[in-house]
């Protein structure tokens, strides 16, 4: 059976290191952030929601983790994100800058969008945890999700 994988977000295998330092999530950058672990902890983010991404990305760093990344769905997004010195990727989307009403359609298209993340990070060979960027990580979750019987 042929996974089909929704369109929207710009994923491409890195051909060479500038090419990691793209506003794409690239192979070779989710592969450097993960590091060895081959593990990678993602969300996601509009401007809306900036002062969120913010809070989420100074818990991973309290945790001490540093294999982890913030999706911008939108141009404005990524340019703020960097200028925080937050570890960023743009998703290259087509949903607004403005609020996603629970349940609406914006709200809707945004899940094709967090599959082929996951989706993709899995073809990498990664393992993956992606949160909503108001679920906070108070925790390693990779350390977690190791005590669990498979």
């Amino acid at each position: 059976m042929k996974m089909m994988v929704p369109s929207g977000l710009d994923l491409v295998e890195a051909t060479s290191a500038a090419a990691s330092v793209s506003d794409t999530l690239t192979e070779s950058h989710a592969r450097s952030v993960a590091g060895p672990s081959k593990q990678l902890l993602l969300t996601f983010v509009n401007r809306i929601r900036l002062d969120f991404a913010i809070t989420w990305a100074a818990h991973v760093r309290e945790l001490g983790l540093s294999n982890w990344l913030v999706g911008a769905t939108d141009q404005r997004t990524l340019r703020s994100l960097r200028r925080a010195g937050v570890p960023c990727f743009g998703m290259k989307t087509a949903l607004p800058e403005g609020e996603w009403a629970w349940g609406s359609q914006t709200f809707k298209a945004l899940g094709q969008h967090k599959i082929e993340l996951v989706y993709q990070s899995l073809s990498w060979g990664l393992e993956v945890v992606i949160t909503d960027v108001d679920a906070l990580v108070l925790r390693d979750p990779f350390a977690y999700v190791a005590r669990r019987p498979t």
